[in-house]
């Protein structure tokens, strides 16, 4: 059997409540929010140089917004496929 055959039998849908994927969303952006917090704090309280801060912060978030409408987008996707 060859690896194309494998990935044809694995079709198939994992049938999630939008209710719940919404749940999950936000439960995770509470757990993002309270480490981004600490970590900010700890960032901002033991780092001796103020422009790594800047820039470490600049990423983090950046990184963070960017995987967040990810997210969101995908969200949103799912929500106008399960209607």
């Amino acid at each position: 059997m060859n690896f194309p055959s494998v990935i044809s039998t694995l079709r198939g849908s994992v049938p999630l409540s939008p209710h719940f994927l919404g749940i999950t969303l936000a439960l995770l952006f509470v757990v993002w929010l309270l480490y981004s917090l600490i970590l900010y704090y700890h960032l901002n309280k033991y780092s001796p140089e103020k422009l790594g801060v800047l820039k470490m912060t600049f990423i983090y978030f950046g990184g963070s917004l960017f995987l967040f409408v990810v997210l969101l987008v995908s969200y949103v996707m799912y929500l106008s496929s399960s209607i």
